[in-house]
């Protein structure tokens, strides 16, 4: 079978056509699909990248605030349990929120103790958000773990409030203070490095 000439171009152009369409399912298509995959894992290290370069650089303002924060810790439970019971009635008196019952809780261990708290008292809303606000402002390490509100009455701005909150202290023991100073003794040397 002889082509004549535009036969052989109909030919030679279609045959073209089939290879560019097998070389764009084949290689293009996978080429372009790689590259966007690759590109979107850049993006997305490019942002752990740099969500860790913000995360160290907050650290020395971390250390800084820690470390600013540190001689305020109670030094054992009997200081600390002192030291809260003052502040919570204090806290109170300038709310003018009516303390029913101010006690201690249980003690988490850890690397730092934390001695836990529970205070009750009654009044109205400004008395009660005063005395959170207060709360909040004391230099005592203090975080408050639970808080009930209710009405003593109902339709009044009679409430009672039930606070449950813990605080820090630093080991009393000496044995304490050596875990302490294990424990802190790699901070150290890394802030030395640096």
């Amino acid at each position: 079978m002889v082509l004549n000439k535009r036969e052989r171009y109909v030919f030679l152009g279609t045959a073209c056509l089939v290879v560019l369409l097998g070389a764009d399912r084949l290689l293009v298509k996978p080429l372009l699909k790689g590259r966007t995959a690759s590109q979107q894992v850049l993006e997305d290290r490019q942002k752990q990248l740099a969500d860790d370069q913000a995360l160290l650089a907050g650290r020395t303002g971390q250390l800084a605030r820690w470390k600013a924060m540190q001689p305020s810790f109670l030094a054992n439970r009997a200081e600390a349990e002192n030291q809260i019971l003052h502040t919570v009635s204090n806290a109170a008196k300038e709310s003018g929120l009516t303390m029913t019952s101010v006690h201690p809780g249980g003690t988490e261990t850890g690397r730092m103790p934390q001695y836990s708290f529970q205070a009750v008292g009654t009044g109205s809303m400004a008395h009660i958000s005063r005395f959170l606000w207060n709360l909040q402002m004391v230099q005592v390490p203090l975080r408050i773990t639970e808080l009930q509100l209710s009405s003593r009455k109902d339709g009044t701005d009679d409430l009672a409030v039930e606070v449950r909150f813990s605080t820090l202290c630093r080991s009393g023991t000496a044995r304490g203070s050596q875990a302490a100073n294990a424990q802190a003794a790699p901070a150290r040397a890394a802030e030395d490095v640096e």
